[in-house]
């Protein structure tokens, strides 16, 4: 995993691709279609934004996300990333 400048955020890189970026107003991550709507269930998670323009791969992550929940979020966000590129 690498953190890197990117779009005017930090971005998180597996192998080369984003799979998380942090905006100034939430934490991002990049999921499959069936996760997308599990996370978007969650309240306090959205769609994405960066700037006007609306990130449909990602889904950002409720602010009051418990840290367990969140570290497993990016994980699958890492894994989902990770496994369409290998």
């Amino acid at each position: 995993m690498e953190l890197r400048p990117m779009f005017g955020t930090l971005a998180a890189l597996v192998d080369g691709h984003v799979f998380s970026v942090a905006t100034a107003d939430a934490v991002g991550v990049k999921l499959g279609p069936e996760a997308l709507d599990d996370l978007g269930a969650l309240p306090g998670s959205g769609m994405l934004m960066m700037g006007r323009r609306r990130m449909s791969a990602y889904r950002a992550l409720p602010p009051d996300l418990p840290a367990g929940e969140r570290r497993a979020w990016l994980r699958r966000a890492r894994d989902h990333v990770s496994g369409l590129h290998h």
